[in-house]
């Protein structure tokens, strides 16, 4: 774990840096938390030092320095990510569309995010080229989401929420322009996968059950009309819930999907934003 608020200064980042640098090519993944800010050159360690990289509560704050090493920078060609998470790192995705790391994220092929901000939405267009697995955690509805017109190696999509009414406007709201793109057999040619990730806080209600239906009618309809619908696969954490009570009222709520054996749902633990 690096960047922890205690151990944050900068001649401890730069012994990460200098590790990271001498093992270069044998890291399978890097996770940064809690990493609020750093020089320039310890950022792009961090991006080149493994395919696979997560940024979990980092870069909170785009810093004076940042801004001025970049206009002094000469861009070198760097190593591709194939896989980018990031989870409550406020400016990762401003840093990571600026055209200065676009070569990190060139050929980025799975995407994990909370979908927050323009910003979001837009490293979603500048790696939807190569996507292959998107996951967007939906914890906000004061955006109005553009996605890019074209996913066309996009083969899974997961989407993760609380229920509630936030959330779930997302797939109710008319305006809203999630399933559209996700489930557009144009946008997303070659779309395999549906998983929906969906959490509890304790006990469910019948309002609940109520959203829960509403969410499940809105994809039962979008999957009726798609010549090619994919697999929609429901990952639930029923919390003190019976199994039965919940995928009973997915089944009921997509008649179309369930008889065509395209809905399928498992009970799992999901881990919250506060576990990665």
């Amino acid at each position: 774990m690096l960047g922890h608020p205690e151990n944050s200064a900068l001649e401890r980042l730069l012994l990460v840096q200098s590790f990271l640098n001498s093992q270069k090519g044998s890291l399978v993944r890097i996770t940064a938390r809690y990493l609020e800010a750093a020089p320039l050159s310890v950022i792009r360690t961090l991006l080149s030092g493994s395919p696979r990289v997560c940024l979990s509560y980092s870069f909170t704050r785009l810093t004076r320095d940042i801004l001025r090493e970049l206009e002094q920078e000469k861009t070198a060609e760097t190593p591709a990510l194939e896989e980018l998470e990031v989870h409550k790192s406020i400016i990762a995705c401003q840093l990571l569309c600026l055209p200065e790391f676009v070569s990190h994220i060139r050929a980025v092929r799975r995407l994990s995010l909370a979908l927050r901000t323009e910003d979001d939405i837009a490293l979603t267009s500048m790696t939807a080229p190569t996507l292959e697995h998107l996951t967007l955690n939906l914890v906000d509805t004061d955006i109005n989401a553009r996605f890019p017109s074209s996913f066309p190696r996009l083969r899974e999509v997961r989407l993760s929420m609380m229920l509630n009414q936030a959330a779930c406007v997302h797939f109710t709201q008319s305006t809203s322009s999630l399933l559209p793109t996700v489930l557009s057999p144009a946008t997303c040619p070659v779309l395999e996968t549906l998983v929906i990730e969906l959490r509890w806080h304790l006990f469910i209600n019948t309002q609940d059950l109520m959203l829960l239906a509403q969410v499940a009618k809105a994809v039962d309809r979008k999957l009726k009309v798609h010549p090619k619908p994919p697999l929609c696969l429901w990952e639930i954490d029923f919390g003190f819930e019976p199994v039965e009570t919940i995928g009973e009222r997915v089944l009921q709520s997509m008649p179309w999907a369930a008889e065509h054996r395209l809905v399928r749902w498992n009970e799992v633990v999901i881990p919250s934003e506060d576990d990665y």
